[in-house]
């Protein structure tokens, strides 16, 4: 696709880093100015961008994300629902969000074991209701139930694969869904070709 005069941003590997993803974007010109950084200042259960935000800042700009948005990092669900609220607000004012897959998202979509070496609790939570921990089972005392976060430095959430998270983007699963409908393998800028990891011949 040719974009003759426009201004094509790329930003990769992006793993669950709010605050740094928000940062990089505003040095960039594509995020506004007075969108919040941190994280805690957003709607935790559900996880979601207000509706009143204004994003986007970038005009016309053709901005490309190359994948990995998940892992390592504690907010990989809050970045996905920024990226695609970005996406939306700079298609209506004559720009371009463009998501590519890369092999973190393809680990989730395909039930692939390897990236739960690199989830984190935090992130996991971010999938589970009040009151449910990694697993989607209920956490209570005989007085309260306890929050999942409680759980983000034990071990043992990691290995739980089959929770509200790998749910989510199962089969069937809302953010497959969503994953699906919004990004893409690659992308081609006139005689650019944008992926995530680079191609193999």
């Amino acid at each position: 696709v040719e974009k003759p005069g426009r201004r094509v941003v790329s930003v990769a590997d992006l793993h669950g880093d709010f605050e740094g993803m928000i940062e990089h974007l505003k040095a960039l010109g594509l995020v506004a100015a007075d969108v919040p950084s941190n994280p805690k200042e957003y709607h935790e259960y559900p996880v979601a961008i207000p509706d009143e935000l204004q994003l986007w800042s970038g005009g016309t700009t053709v901005f490309v994300q190359l994948g990995d948005v998940v892992d390592k990092g504690s907010y990989g669900l809050l970045m996905y629902r920024f990226l695609w609220r970005l996406q939306d607000q700079a298609k209506a004012v004559g720009g371009e969000v463009v998501l590519l897959l890369g092999n973190h998202e393809l680990f989730l979509l395909t039930g692939d074991p390897r990236h739960l070496a690199s989830i984190t609790v935090a992130d996991m939570c971010a999938y589970a209701g009040p009151g449910e921990d990694v697993c989607g089972n209920k956490i209570f005392t005989s007085t309260r139930f306890l929050s999942c976060k409680m759980f983000e430095l034990m071990e043992w959430g990691k290995k739980c694969p089959f929770g509200p998270m790998h749910q989510a983007w199962g089969l069937g699963g809302a953010m497959r869904r969503e994953v699906i409908a919004r990004m893409q393998v690659a992308h081609q800028i006139g005689a650019q070709v944008f992926v995530h990891a680079g191609l193999v011949s």
